[in-house]
């Protein structure tokens, strides 16, 4: 485990999502914790790293058995921290997570199909 986890959440949407695929959702919660941080870009793996060592908040994108994206991301990495799974959807308007900065303002998914957070801390 590279960071101690407090409370477990989740969007509808994404407990959806996991209902439509069957996917398990303990199974990509222990990726999370574990520093498997999913499908993100190489600058966004260096910025969970990062993270690790100063208690910003970290982010994970994994892709379900049905091509739905789910994202995971905790508040900190230097406390029990709260996660939460959320679905990336149009028509999901609770699928947004916060930035990985410390109280920086909620982040929302753009179109791109991998969000980079990169750029937001260096601010």
């Amino acid at each position: 485990m590279k960071f101690p986890l407090g409370q477990v959440v989740a969007t509808p949407g994404a407990l959806a999502a996991f209902e439509a695929s069957g996917d398990q959702p303990l199974a990509l919660l222990s990726r999370h914790v574990q520093g498997d941080w999913g499908e993100l870009s190489p600058e966004d793996i260096a910025e969970n790293e990062l993270s690790l060592r100063e208690g910003f908040r970290l982010l994970s994108a994994y892709k379900l058995s049905n091509g739905e994206r789910i994202f995971g991301s905790s508040q900190k990495a230097t406390a029990p921290a709260p996660a939460c799974f959320c679905r990336r959807s149009t028509d999901d308007q609770s699928a947004t997570f916060p930035s990985p900065r410390l109280n920086a303002p909620a982040y929302a998914p753009s179109s791109s199909p991998t969000p980079s957070y990169r750029s937001r801390r260096r601010s």
